[in-house]
């Protein structure tokens, strides 16, 4: 049945209004993963995944039957959403077993198929591979769903969808079962291991790069041709391993620094991220550990996401049936709200800085505005070390962490000059977000104009906003503590308006300088 969705001031289980914004484009926003058919007809869910295995699209050699990929690109368009699509290798056709040489047990826990591991690098494998590829891009091209998918997952599809073998860990060749008039086996090299990758990519960006974004997964080197892609708007990167901050200290480069590098920048212009499981934990195959709560590990992973340049933030179905828990859908607007407009601070609704440290990619996570001042006295709170009662109510999506600032000190931050400067003349909204805890006051000085606010002592999460009436250009917002400590989560600006320019130019800050990322 298709889906009506409201646009705007759609009630969600009574208690929230779904805020009506001008999106960045239209393929921006929430998305939907692992998924049941309530969750894509919610107003808030902008876009979804359609998964489809290789088994079920090729029927025998050189033919193919794309009734499943049709059937579920229908239903994605009758949702009203957007969607990407991936063809995964867990199960290849049954054919190739009387083609190619196989181990006889799964090589990994990716591979479903019966009798075993197909020899991914064999030339038979390789060239089905390539004609399914380019069977697929005609077959989109020519088809009435095409306007609804915004890209395609670059799967190698070798030991199941995302694992390969190396020297070291291939079968000895007699180990592998060879079909009857097989007599080609190549011996296991790099070189072929590169050759396969190649090749794979080559048809991608040739077939499908002109139809929709090739989506390539996150790695610390691309090769050339996937640099080019990302170079030229072709490309755009994906994860399937987003949390709260990185898992570990060598993600902050392999993970987060393509997308520091490509997508926060704008060189990209669609960039994807899914997490490991959902806010609970819960995932295929076990339950992740949280040292927050659930809503927080939900909101703070968003906000990563749009700190590093993410499109399309991708949420597990389970954690989309709690939209109507509050704190959830507050995450939820947020990411529509933002989504995409990381390099566009002429048409983006508003900059903001969540105010952290953390143990992996340190700092404040950040959108169109940075920290500029306040260093010395401007002291990271952490959940895992400082406790509950440093981060107040932990009913709160916030309070996993945030800054403490000394009684009397300023903490100052920089809103993106183009950002500023598009409001010229235009009502402000500037918002602070406090614990308000201390019985002090702050004060907020923001377009030359000042503002003061108490603050009391109920240990709650509060938001003060402060409406700015002319002022002038500069860009820069002080919070002074005055009298106690003040711990803070967020300043945000937003336009009161809408914006005045389309231009779709420039120009967030640049990524770290110690992110780099070579091809190879």
């Amino acid at each position: 049945m298709k889906s009506i969705k409201l646009l705007c001031a759609a009630t969600i289980a009574g208690l929230l209004s779904t805020p009506c914004y001008s999106a960045a484009n239209d393929s921006s926003g929430v998305y939907a993963i692992w998924a049941n058919e309530r969750n894509y007809d919610l107003d808030f869910v902008k876009g979804g995944q359609v998964v489809v295995h290789w088994k079920t699209l090729q029927t025998g050699p050189n033919a193919f039957d794309f009734t499943v990929l049709d059937d579920k690109l229908k239903s994605m368009k009758d949702h009203g959403v957007k969607t990407t699509i991936q063809i995964m290798g867990n199960n290849k056709p049954d054919f190739l077993f009387n083609k190619v040489p196989y181990y006889p047990d799964a090589l990994s826990h990716q591979v479903k198929d019966a009798k075993g591991t197909l020899m991914y690098w064999h030339p038979y494998h390789l060239d089905q591979f390539k004609k399914l590829l380019q069977a697929t891009a005609d077959h989109v091209a020519n088809s009435k769903f095409k306007s609804i998918i915004t890209g395609i997952r670059m799967n190698y599809n070798r030991v199941g969808t995302e694992h390969g073998l190396n020297e070291n860990e291939t079968p000895a060749l007699n180990k592998w079962i060879v079909p009857n008039g097989v007599s080609f086996v190549p011996t296991m090299t790099s070189t072929e291991f590169k050759t396969y990758k190649s090749q794979v990519e080559k048809v991608y960006f040739e077939e499908f790069a002109p139809l929709m974004t090739v989506l390539v997964r996150e790695h610390k080197k691309y090769s050339s041709r996937v640099v080019n892609g990302l170079q030229a708007g072709k490309a755009g990167i994906y994860q399937t391993g987003s949390e709260m901050e990185p898992r570990f200290k060598a993600d902050e480069e392999s993970r987060y620094g393509p997308f520091l590098k490509y997508c926060r920048t704008g060189i990209a212009k669609y960039c994807y991220s899914e997490p490991w499981a959902a806010s609970d934990g819960s995932r295929g195959g076990g339950v992740d550990q949280r040292w927050s709560t659930y809503a927080q590990h939900n909101y703070w992973r968003a906000l990563i996401d749009l700190h590093t340049g993410v499109s399309a933030v991708a949420m597990y179905g389970e954690d989309l049936d709690r939209h109507g828990k509050t704190e959830y859908m507050k995450t939820f607007n947020f990411v529509n709200k933002y989504a995409g407009f990381h390099n566009l601070p002429k048409r983006s609704p508003g900059a903001w800085i969540a105010f952290r440290e953390g143990e992996f990619l340190q700092g404040d996570y950040t959108f169109l505005m940075s920290r500029s001042s306040g260093d010395a006295n401007f002291v990271g709170l952490d959940l895992r070390d400082d406790g509950k009662w440093a981060l107040g109510d932990q009913n709160s999506r916030y309070a996993a962490w945030a800054r403490k600032l000394s009684a009397g000190s300023t903490a100052t931050v920089a809103a993106n000059q183009e950002f500023v400067t598009s409001m010229s003349g235009q009502t402000k909204k500037v918002s602070v977000t406090y614990l308000d805890r201390g019985n002090g006051k702050m004060t907020v000085t923001a377009f030359g104009k000042s503002f003061t606010q108490n603050v009391g002592n109920t240990s709650d999460w509060k938001t003060a906003t402060f409406t700015v009436t002319g002022g002038n250009n500069s860009n820069s917002v002080s919070v002074k503590a005055v009298g106690s400590d003040l711990t803070l989560h967020m300043v945000e600006i937003n336009r009161q308006g809408g914006a005045t320019a389309t231009e779709t130019e420039l120009a967030p800050p640049s990524p770290p300088a110690a992110i780099q990322v070579d091809a190879s």
